[in-house]
Formats: C-alpha cells, sequence, structure tokens
C-alpha cells in the first residue's frame, strides 16, 4: 500500500494544487453573500466527488476476484475492456480539444 502512494504522490500534489478550484474557491469567498458557505460547499462536493471517483475506479481496476481470469497478469476481459475504451475516450476528447480553432470575431465570455 504504501508503494502505491509514493507512486501516486505526484498526482496527489498536482491535484491539490490546481489553479482552477483555488480561484473559484478564492471567487466564492469574495461573494457577498455568504461566501464562506457557498466555498465550503463546493469544497465538501469536489471532495465527495474525488473519494467516490476513488471507490468506483479502485473497484473497476482491480476487478472482482470471481471474474474469470483470461491472461497471467490476472486482469479480467471486462477491466481490459474497459481500460481499452477510456483510453479511447480520452484520446477522442484530446483531439477535440487539439482540433477546435478559436474564433476571432467571437465576444469574450461574460464573465471577463
Amino acid at each position: 500500500m504504501g508503494s502505491v502512494i509514493v507512486t501516486l504522490l505526484p498526482l496527489i500534489i498536482a491535484s491539490a494544487v490546481m489553479p482552477a478550484p483555488i480561484i473559484i474557491i478564492i471567487m466564492l469567498l469574495k461573494s457577498s453573500t455568504q461566501g464562506v458557505l457557498k466555498a465550503s460547499a463546493f469544497v465538501a462536493g469536489m471532495t465527495t466527488l474525488r473519494l467516490l471517483q476513488g471507490i468506483i475506479f479502485g473497484l473497476i481496476m482491480t476487478g472482482s476476484s470471481s471474474s474469470a481470469v483470461d491472461d497471467s497478469s490476472g486482469k479480467s476481459a471486462v477491466v481490459s475492456t474497459l481500460l481499452m475504451l477510456l483510453g479511447i475516450l480520452l484520446l477522442i476528447a484530446a483531439y477535440k480539444k487539439w482540433d477546435k480553432e478559436d474564433d476571432p470575431d467571437a465576444p469574450p465570455p461574460k464573465w471577463m
């Protein structure tokens, strides 16, 4: 268990210091009405979401002991298929983001 935490430590630190949630929390705190309550709700929601993601993906990636083992590495066909689909979806999302061109005549977003 300790080696897993050491392996994931860079991802844990990067997730903790991501600028977008920090900026959102600062903007919520500076709001005039109930800023602390809104920021606390945002942090609680993000924490709950990350915990649920960890539990769900942990269960999927480890596989169940009742599933049939197809290869010598111990991963079932279901886990391998889910990993392949996740990889394909991530590649499609990356291509869409890379291929998207900005419209030079578009007005700036409302928040700006």
